[in-house]
């Protein structure tokens, strides 16, 4: 397998954007991908402590499919209920999405909270074996769920849907004030309640699953990379193919590929990654051949925007003016 991922800071602020790889024993591998907002604490405690638990579960169950999903759903809603007892919350009231991909010598997992999108397809065809959604607060199961839990969905003019008048996206991990009545800490009530289900913005993973092709790039960004000039509109998957496969034809280094490929979606919002001051951009690709013959790798178990307001915390007074503005 061939690995590079490439990123660039926006916003004149540090990246919140945060990713990893890691090759868990012979053709099995774990990556992700993390965008952070409101923000750091969220997203730097998540790719420290997630990626250990993922390996743990491809190493206990496999190829089992229902293994897996059952699996990554448990840890993706343990994980952040964990967080959230990680002391006081009124100093680190910030979240991030997730977007996961599991690849064993049989599958291709991906689990995802948020909007940083992923997909999976033939690098030499352009064909897109499988994609992910996003998780938007008018999609009609979000907003049900919003609502049911004493939340409302804004809509207001020139501004993207969000929860409360806040969050853009209906998943993620963090954003406590959304989830608890007191933003400092939650109430063993609420630690009790069931927590795919029982909050505005909740960590419960949609899960997408195939079997593993045989010759497949995997790329998994942040929404910074897909975003457009037209608010809340993203670019096409296959326009997106279509850009790595064409970086491929000049470079076998995958890492270069990334950094062209950003490059390019940075001069479409702006003159030059020097003046660039959008969201952050991460693309990570992974790239795989057919899989040699291998032993089990365990005994398996049964059973988009135009003003690019991202997806800011707290709305500015002023929808010129962003200072204090987070963004995914």
């Amino acid at each position: 397998m061939k690995t590079g991922v490439w990123k660039i800071d926006g916003h004149g602020r540090p990246s919140e954007d945060r990713s990893f790889i890691r090759e868990v024993s012979g053709e099995s591998l774990i990556a992700g991908v993390f965008d952070g907002h409101s923000g750091s604490f969220t997203v730097e405690f998540t790719v420290r402590k997630l990626p250990e638990k993922l390996e743990e579960l491809v190493k206990a169950v496999g190829d089992n499919e229902a293994a897996l999903k059952a699996g990554l759903k448990k840890i993706f809603l343990n994980h952040d209920k964990f967080l959230a007892q990680q002391g006081g919350l009124s100093y680190r009231d910030s979240g991030c999405t997730a977007t996961v991909c599991i690849l064993t010598p049989k599958l291709c997992c991906f689990a995802y909270l948020g909007d940083s999108p992923a997909c999976i397809f033939n690098p030499d065809t352009g064909e897109i074996y499988a994609s992910i959604g996003k998780h938007e607060p008018t999609v009609p199961a979000e907003r049900a769920r919003i609502e049911r839990n004493g939340g409302e969905v804004s809509m207001e003019d020139d501004d993207a849907p969000r929860v409360n008048g806040c969050l853009m996206v209906s998943r993620a991990f963090g954003d406590f004030s959304l989830k608890f009545k007191d933003s400092n800490r939650p109430t063993a009530e609420e630690l009790a309640r069931n927590w795919a289900t029982d909050f505005c913005v909740v960590a419960d993973p949609d899960i997408v699953c195939i079997p593993r092709p045989e010759k497949a790039l995997i790329a998994i960004c942040s929404d910074g990379f897909v975003d457009t000039a037209e608010s809340m509109v993203f670019r096409p998957y296959t326009e997106v193919v279509e850009q790595i496969r064409k970086a491929c034809r000049n470079t076998v280094d995958l890492k270069d590929v990334a950094q062209v490929c950003i490059n390019e979606q940075v001069s479409n919002m702006s003159d030059s990654p020097a003046t660039y001051d959008a969201d952050d951009i991460t693309l990570m690709l992974i790239s795989f051949g057919p899989v040699p013959s291998v032993k089990p790798l365990a005994t398996q178990h049964a059973g988009t925007r135009k003003n690019k307001v991202g997806h800011r915390r707290t709305r500015s007074a002023s929808k010129k003016k962003l200072a204090r503005s987070f963004y995914i």
